[in-house]
């Protein structure tokens, strides 16, 4: 198993079902072997609904894509719902090479909530796009772009529960 930064845990399935203590509140918990997706929120592995339903808050993929990298910001999630909702979702910067930079900036009503450059190659290879509450009629979006290096396909997923 791997932590980044962020304290999000990487591992195989098998690696993170038999963690024995429960999962931390708000931590990201990613199977690199089937891509599934749990957030802690201070229960087992067993009673904890992976991201995209089954237990608790219902979540649906709003979006599961890839994309090719251009020095202009390109929108990779834009969400409106009609209630109220919570999005989160995750960026594959795997293909990060040094030299690279990628930013991504994310938006609530066209206004960045943040902003977040990447640099060369990462350790981590998925970055956790934390919670956030949307409301009905508000748009949430994501965008990236690459000022260096040479072009990168990056995937994401993102999700939304109500």
């Amino acid at each position: 198993m791997r932590i980044d930064s962020s304290g999000n845990i990487y591992g195989t399935a098998a690696e993170l079902a038999a963690i024995s203590d429960n999962l931390a509140n708000n931590v990201f918990y990613y199977e690199t072997d089937t891509g599934k997706l749990k957030v802690g929120n201070g229960q087992t592995w067993a009673n904890t609904a992976y991201k995209g339903g089954g237990g608790g808050m219902e979540y649906t993929a709003i979006v599961n894509n890839n994309i090719i990298l251009t020095n202009t910001f390109q929108s990779i999630v834009s969400y409106t719902p009609t209630k109220v909702s919570t999005v989160s979702g995750w960026i594959d910067v795997a293909t990060l090479q040094s030299g690279d930079i990628i930013l991504i900036q994310v938006l609530y009503n066209n206004k960045i909530h943040s902003i977040i450059q990447y640099n060369d190659q990462q350790n981590m290879p998925m970055l956790a796009v934390k919670d956030i509450t949307v409301y009905p009629g508000d748009t949430y979006s994501v965008e990236v772009k690459q000022t260096a290096g040479s072009q990168r396909n990056i995937a994401f997923k993102f999700y939304a529960g109500a």
